[in-house]
């Protein structure tokens, strides 16, 4: 098992994985409260990250590749009938 996982962590995966930084971050609940709210505030984050020294890209994302959750996507089914067609 730990041969299998040391070659796994060998597989380029196409892009650069070196200086990369991850974090996950909460809103407060005020913020939370409005969509115009929620934009401004991770809009002023992104700034905020983007004017660190030596940062040469920043990103918001909810997907991050390779990661433990990057295929799960959360829903919610509605009552009623369904939107989707088939056929």
């Amino acid at each position: 098992m730990i041969e299998s996982l040391w070659r796994l962590w060998q597989i380029d995966p196409g892009f650069n994985t070196r200086h990369i930084l991850t974090t996950k971050v909460a809103l407060s609940p005020r913020v939370m409260a409005s969509p115009p709210g929620i934009r401004l505030a991770y809009q002023q984050l992104l700034e905020r990250v983007a004017a660190i020294p030596g940062t040469r890209s920043a990103a918001i994302t909810s997907v991050v590749p390779l990661s433990e959750n990057d295929s799960e996507m959360p829903f919610c089914r509605a009552p009623g009938p369904s939107l989707l067609r088939t056929g």
